[in-house]
């Protein structure tokens, strides 16, 4: 098991930050529930949730491997007749954008080869953010460049 956290620590250089926070919420929850790890309280209350924990052992390692329920920033961007507004947005890696219809023309959201459904007046798309650091352009597939936009990923 040990040398299986070596590995893991040193590859850890090549994963993202998410990632490694990820597997580092793995192990210290494993070892937990193991009775292996005393006193990890703070360092899984750092992993919030993803999925439910039971322990058939006793002690308190168990209850600090409780998950929690993380929230999803989301930004909102209308769209009306033959616009988005915000025309350019910038968002954290993770952030749901949802694209609210109105207006009388229908659009139809195309992103990276993505395609909404064609809605008019009233409807939502949907989409979560998960890259960073990029830029990803987008557009109107029944009105084009002429109807765009951005979305910043920092």
């Amino acid at each position: 098991m040990l040398r299986s956290i070596e590995l893991l620590l040193e590859s850890a250089a090549t994963l993202t930050r998410g990632t490694a926070v990820r597997i580092w919420c793995f192990v210290l929850t494993r070892f937990a529930l193991a009775g292996v790890v005393v006193g990890t309280t703070g360092l899984l209350s750092a992993c919030g949730g993803g999925g439910s924990t039971t322990s058939s052992g006793g002690g308190n390692a168990a209850a600090a491997a409780t998950p929690t329920t993380a929230s999803i920033a989301e930004t909102i961007v209308e769209i009306a007749d033959n616009s988005f507004t915000p025309g350019t947005i910038t968002i954290q890696p993770g952030t749901k954008v949802t694209w609210k219809w109105s207006g009388s023309n229908p659009h139809v959201v195309l992103i990276n080869g993505e395609r909404s459904p064609e809605m008019t007046g009233s409807g939502t798309f949907e989409k979560v953010f998960r890259g960073g650091s990029t830029t990803i352009n987008y557009q109107c597939a029944i009105h084009g460049a002429a109807m765009a936009g951005k979305i910043v990923i920092q």
